[in-house]
């Protein structure tokens, strides 16, 4: 399936089959990112690729959006896949399938948590291609006691020179599940923590101590 639109349209029933969900268009001059975005608000269980370009978003929302079984979702430059868990029928809900594998090409990922508890993301590895990429956590209203919100890649790498920034609130600084407090856990950290680098106020450290807390490994 390939959605070209030139405004924000919302996709509200499933998706299925062996195809995929390609997002891109050439955008007319004055549109803002928000503007040209795709809100899949059903299930998607289609098996082929998700590819996101053009300085298009797609947002995975409502009270069933979710990407459960695509078999990759790459972001090229200037787009965006933002999992917003705002509006689910609760905080448990998946947006995106546990193993399903993310890379970013100069773009970002957005996860937005859930007013009704805290959230957990879990998701396939996630590659960091080239270019400057974001992958930012952030509560549901914007309020400091929002419920924590927590990405759980199974795996990192970067390649190509691309580099990834992190960030959220407090990120790593208290166990996961804190409220006010973000985290990024990484599943297999064997390979992970050599390819960190700490920047301003982060603390791998404090990182270590919330995984061991959570019974997580290190």
């Amino acid at each position: 399936m390939q959605w070209g639109g030139r405004q924000r349209a919302i996709l509200g029933g499933p998706i299925s089959g062996s195809g995929g969900l390609h997002v891109n268009i050439e955008q007319p001059a004055g549109n803002t990112l928000n503007e040209r975005t795709l809100l899949l608000q059903g299930a998607a269980t289609f098996t082929g690729a998700t590819r996101v370009e053009g300085r298009n978003g797609l947002t995975v929302s409502g009270a069933g959006g979710a990407l459960l079984a695509t078999s990759g979702v790459t972001l090229l430059v200037g787009s965006q896949l933002q999992l917003d868990h705002r509006g689910e029928a609760g905080a448990s809900f998946n947006r995106l399938g546990d193993a399903v594998p993310v890379t970013l090409h100069g773009t970002t990922l957005n996860l937005i948590g859930a007013s009704v508890g805290p959230v957990v993301e879990a998701m396939g590895v996630l590659r960091g291609g080239s270019g400057l990429s974001s992958v930012s956590l952030q509560g549901a209203t914007g309020a400091a006691t929002d419920p924590a919100v927590a990405l759980v890649p199974a795996s990192f790498s970067a390649t190509g020179g691309g580099v990834v920034r992190f960030s959220g609130r407090q990120l790593g600084t208290a166990a996961p599940g804190t409220a006010g407090v973000d985290s990024v856990l990484f599943a297999d950290t064997v390979g992970t923590l050599a390819q960190l680098v700490g920047g301003h106020d982060a603390n791998l450290d404090s990182a270590r101590r919330a995984r061991s807390a959570a019974g997580q490994p290190d």
